[in-house]
């Protein structure tokens, strides 16, 4: 990209530069019956998620795989209180609770691939991947600051893969073929196979998937139809290695690859973008034309590494893990017809080491020590468009930024008394050394140099968190607990173009978030019936929102800083009921009051008003029914519904941009042998078009609204083989 020293290329890079770049929770479902899950969500030991004491959902991966999810966005979907939105097409912002980033700083919400921690600082964003044959997922709500560290004010979301198996040579494959309404045709093959190579010691599992997607969204102004297409290319391998009994060693590798188009609309499923023409010393004509499809594409590439390796000591256990990820993201924006380009290319190595104790004694703990490195580089540029297609790129920003975190965590666990009541404290004491620069040559560091501000900028931010448990289990079908947690998120470095206002500081300060909750388990009717019952109250503290504010000389600029503060009372729910052969019925759901608590006019808004991106209510209803038919045929049907809230987000002078009251209706049926099925499948059966997303910053950048995604019909067919 070529330089240039244009005033206006700085308000541009201003602006852009502030965007950060249930089923039951005891449960997994198998065909037709329900299996019970282990998690060690407390670091410590394995158990159900119905003798963890505080509020997680888990949700098998054969649940998952049977019911054709190909998205772990749809999955988060059916749990209580998660809501899922689009930030660009193949990557996600997360929110637990009402507990949301929007769009500013880091995540709200811990996210690991088995346990690689999927965070780089100040990225908002998730991976939205494929989750064909995972173990299974956790989503655990509310603070979970002293195991899973500054980023879990929220909650935390663990995805699991499946360990290779020992002696045993099995696989499966499924493949799909469906339509969008008003698209085009959508393919998915995906296998797995899992390969002994030394008897009892060494084993292998391989897993590839490929989704390919035709677009919905049509560009009137330049006849492109179907442009938001989308491919999704993922590989895994995984390695485990078990020398003795007391020793396993476990090494995966994960590469994702995809392509798609911008997923903004009308109700119509039509966009129509436009830009200013230019001449060739960048000076506007006057005119203006459409954008092309291509100039709205976006590309998602990242590669995970990740080795593990569990030491059992009888009474102590000893863990290690190591892990790697390699991103770069390249996506484009438009700011006042101006259409922009930006790539993020990231890497972060973050590694953890752990000891417990769960000896027979009243006492229990875990401790540990936490340590990551993440640096990276962003490019922003600016496209100006000629009157005869071609265009002249000009850099804006290019800025190498990075983040060093270290911390140490335990908790430790007393009985009361025996087996009925428990008492757990926990700690974790973390601290962030971040940096941020501009390399010179671009617009923005020109500026910053003839203001004599310096293109490199440092802080570093530390806390400490803690938590109180009380739980209670008087049989041994009912746990009741009180869980009192705090969670905490680092404050950001101000980008260099934010900066040049004179109005903005030059980072934001950490948040903190104090969480309350009192919540039960209990499975009635022989165990048919499980009811998961929890309900909290939380304060969050200086929460940091971006501003776009008026200048003197009748520009704008963006930034973020902490104004904010705000609170929720809200209830979890999770019922699952098997009382009828074959016959899974399920509910899930989430009510809360969350309100900012002040007036604060830089962002539109006044106290009273939800908070960004937090639905008051979000519900997910599912039933599932298998019955025999003839020989070792069964018959299968499945429906799920799911629906929220409106949501919310707020921007300078304009009243606030809120997405539509959502619902969506998910329908299969087919029939399965023991080692084959073939399913018609139809998602969105009423082919609703509400709005499910709106981001001001974006539709103020030249987007728009991001909607449902139209009816899709289509036919899954699976094969399972072993040796």
């Amino acid at each position: 990209m070529a330089n240039v020293n244009n005033s206006n290329c700085i308000v541009i890079c201003g602006a852009m530069l502030t965007l950060p770049l249930c089923a039951s929770s005891v449960v997994a479902q198998q065909p037709g019956v329900l299996e019970e899950i282990l998690v060690i969500a407390d670091k410590l030991k394995a158990r159900s998620a119905m003798d963890t004491p505080f509020a997680i959902s888990v949700l098998g991966g054969s649940y998952i795989e049977d019911k054709g999810f190909t998205a772990v966005s749809k999955v988060l979907q059916q749990t209580p209180g998660v809501v899922v939105n689009e930030a660009r097409p193949g990557v996600k912002t997360v929110s637990i609770r009402g507990i949301s980033s929007a769009s500013s700083g880091d995540p709200t919400i811990g996210y690991y691939l088995d346990d690689l921690p999927f965070a780089i600082p100040p990225l908002d964003v998730v991976p939205d991947i494929n989750p064909y044959d995972l173990k299974h997922i956790e989503v655990m709500r509310g603070p979970q600051g002293t195991l899973y560290g500054a980023s879990s004010m929220g909650g935390t979301i663990r995805v699991f893969t499946h360990e290779p198996m020992h002696n045993e040579f099995s696989g499966k494959a499924t493949v799909g073929y469906s339509q969008t309404d008003g698209g085009g045709d959508n393919y998915k093959v995906q296998g797995a196979f899992n390969v002994p190579l030394v008897d009892d010691v060494l084993s292998m599992r391989l897993v590839g998937s490929l989704l390919d997607q035709d677009g919905f969204i049509d560009l009137p102004l330049t006849g492109q139809d179907g442009h938001n297409d989308f491919r999704d290319e993922n590989y895994r391998i995984k390695l485990r290695y078990t020398p003795s009994d007391s020793v396993e060693i476990n090494a995966s590798f994960w590469s994702t690859d995809q392509e798609a188009g911008s997923s903004f609309s009308d109700e119509e499923y039509e966009f129509r973008p436009m830009h200013l023409v230019f001449d060739a010393n960048l000076v506007p004509t006057g005119g203006v034309a459409p954008t092309r499809a291509d100039v709205l594409d976006n590309y998602v590439e990242y590669d995970l590494t990740n080795l593990n390796v569990t030491w059992d000591l009888d009474e102590y256990s000893l863990y290690g893990t190591v892990s790697k990820i390699d991103l770069e993201w390249d996506g484009s924006y438009r700011f006042n017809m101006l259409p922009l380009d930006f790539i993020n290319d990231f890497d972060a190595i973050s590694s953890e080491l752990r000891l417990s104790y769960t000896g027979d004694s009243r006492w229990s703990w875990t401790a540990g020590g936490f340590y990551s490195d993440n640096d990276g580089d962003v490019l922003f540029g600016a496209r100006y468009f000629q009157a005869d297609g071609s265009s002249i790129d000009v850099t804006l920003a290019d800025i190498y930024r990075g983040s060093e975190q270290w911390a140490i965590f335990g908790e430790v666990h007393y009985e009361l008394s025996p087996n009925t009541l428990t008492l757990t404290l926990g700690a974790r004491y973390f601290e962030d050394d971040r940096y941020e620069g501009d390399r010179p040559g671009t617009s923005t560091a020109n500026a910053l140099n003839a203001l004599g501000i310096p293109l490199e900028r440092t802080e570093s931010f530390d806390a400490t968190t803690g938590r109180i448990n009380l739980s209670y289990t008087p049989t041994q079908d009912s746990l009741y607990y009180l869980n009192i947690a705090e969670g905490f998120r680092s404050g950001n470095l101000q980008p260099g173009a934010s900066y040049l206002s004179g109005i903005a500081p030059l980072a934001s300060e950490p948040e903190d978030l104090v969480s309350y909750e009192i919540g039960g388990k209990v499975s009635l009717l022989d165990n048919t019936l499980s009811v998961d019952l929890a309900a909290y109250y939380w304060t969050w503290d200086d929460i940091v929102l971006t501003f776009t504010t008026p200048l003197p000389d009748g520009t704008t600029t963006a930034f973020f800083d902490n104004v904010a503060e705000a609170d929720s009372l809200g209830v979890d729910l999770a019922v699952t009921y098997t009382g009828v052969d074959g016959l899974i019925l399920s509910l899930s759901g989430n009510f809360n009051d969350t309100e900012y608590g002040a007036d604060l006019a830089g962002a539109n808004i006044r106290k009273g008003d939800r908070v960004a991106m937090s639905p008051e209510y979000n519900i997910a209803l599912s039933a599932d029914y298998e019955w025999p038919m003839t020989g070792d045929l069964r018959g299968a049907v499945y429906g799920a519904y799911v629906a929220s809230g409106e949501m919310y987000t707020y921007n300078y002078a304009q009243d606030p941009f809120k997405s539509d009251n959502l619902q969506t209706l998910d329908l299969r049926a087919g029939v399965r042998a023991d080692n084959w099925s073939l399913f018609l499948t139809a998602d969105n059966v009423t082919n609703e078009s509400d709005i499910a997303t709106a981001y001001a910053t974006l539709i103020n950048l030249g987007g728009g609204f991001i909607y449902q995604r139209p009816r899709t019909v289509g036919v899954e067919f699976t094969y399972n083989f072993d040796s």
